[in-house]
């Protein structure tokens, strides 16, 4: 995915949020402002035009988002023997590769959700966060595919103001932010069977 010329493939995360704001200050000419960002977000941004516009390389800020995450949430179970939470740091570092990483595609939220049920399985504390990041995934497949392939219903995305995507950016890292703190424990001992999980 990293030599892809796309800051986000469709993924409601940062660099869609970053999509939306440069699109919308493309398009303040012809719609003015703030008319420009109640419009919908019609294409991709390739990675190429962004620096154009003198902006910084987004590779590798995103990848030491992605990096500094990984490394946050392992310091953070280091001295967990808890399997849900194990389970939940594995959707935790493919969580934080969909929200902070550039090139990422709409799809690949996907994997956090089966290990994310199976932690919210062994811990109640956990079925928030698994409902949270299941709606995001299915609404963000949803947003731009309809039920399948472009085929079906889809939620218009002009519903609101601004373009549901980018509202679903912004609640996408939200989640995020929200299951790093129960990843850090304030929580998650809620439910637990102790004595049958150790």
């Amino acid at each position: 995915q990293g030599r892809r010329d796309i800051l986000s493939g469709y993924a409601a995360n940062v660099w869609w949020i970053a999509t939306w704001i440069e699109r919308g200050y493309n398009m303040i000419p012809q719609w003015g402002f703030p008319g420009a960002y109640f419009e919908r977000v019609r294409r991709i941004l390739a990675i190429s035009s962004w620096m154009e516009m003198g902006l910084p390389n987004p590779r590798p800020i995103g990848t030491a988002l992605v990096v500094a995450a990984a490394a946050w949430g392992a310091w953070t179970v280091r001295r967990r023997t808890e399997p849900a939470v194990h389970f939940a740091f594995a959707a935790f570092v493919v969580q934080a590769f969909f929200v902070w990483g550039v090139s990422v595609h709409e799809h690949h939220l996907m994997l956090a959700v089966p290990m994310l049920a199976v932690a919210a399985a062994l811990a109640p504390a956990f079925r928030g966060v698994f409902v949270a990041v299941s709606l995001v995934a299915a609404l963000n497949m949803n947003l731009f595919y309809g039920l399948g392939n472009g085929v079906g219903w889809a939620i218009p995305r002009m519903i609101a103001p601004i373009d549901l995507s980018v509202v679903l950016s912004f609640v996408s890292i939200g989640v995020f932010f929200w299951h790093a703190r129960m990843l850090a424990g304030t929580r998650i001992g809620h439910g637990w069977n102790r004595d049958r999980y150790g």
